[in-house]
């Protein structure tokens, strides 16, 4: 396994780094200080350069995994990425300590969240819900007869046009109460 920290292998790492790569390539691979900008067309070899460069960033000890944030756009492609770099370091890329902030937006930022979260309010085990799962729990709230809006709870509300039955009058006991809105914004949710 390759070692970037042992001095012996470090030596010969950036050459075999580079090796297999053009010019331009190897240009942006070797320019490790301020900001670079890769700008090519599709099939030039971004991710090839993009891995090169991460590896020799690692390899000649100018980062470490843990300074390098690489986002991209889909699973597949952090997938990909992270093999690539692997190989290239002789690293497992199932393994998550292994360059930990490689990945999509979406689950870099969860990381991030579960790491730090608690220090603005965000429970470690906070769950993220997809469409479904919130289209579930607004339907399951309906079932139960018990709707919260605007601090103010509602039991036994029958959505217009659900089950063929007449909606209950909701009145809250005040003059101009709020939760008439509730019917037209409970009815959609409740598949009425």
């Amino acid at each position: 396994m390759f070692d970037p920290w042992a001095d012996e292998e470090a030596k010969d790492a950036p050459s075999a780094l580079v090796r297999g790569l053009n010019a331009e390539q190897r240009r942006a691979v070797e320019t490790t200080e301020g900001p670079l900008l890769i700008q090519a067309g599709a099939g030039s070899g971004k991710t090839k350069t993009l891995t090169h460069r991460i590896a020799y960033l690692i390899s000649t000890r100018k980062a470490s995994p843990f300074n390098i944030l690489a986002v991209t756009f889909t699973n597949k492609a952090a997938r990909e990425m992270r093999e690539r770099v692997a190989l290239l370091l002789g690293e497992d890329p199932d393994n998550r300590s292994f360059m930990p902030y490689m990945g999509t937006f979406h689950s870099i930022c969860v990381r991030l969240l579960r790491q730090d979260g608690e220090s603005i309010g965000i429970p470690r085990s906070f769950v993220i819900w997809d469409e479904s799962d919130r289209t579930s729990a607004i339907k399951a709230a309906c079932k139960s007869k018990t709707v919260n809006v605007l601090g103010t709870t509602v039991r036994d509300y029958t959505p217009t046009g659900t089950g063929g039955q007449a909606p209950k009058r909701l009145d809250c006991g005040s003059k101009g109460c709020r939760l008439h809105h509730l019917e037209r914004r409970v009815h959609g949710a409740c598949g009425g």
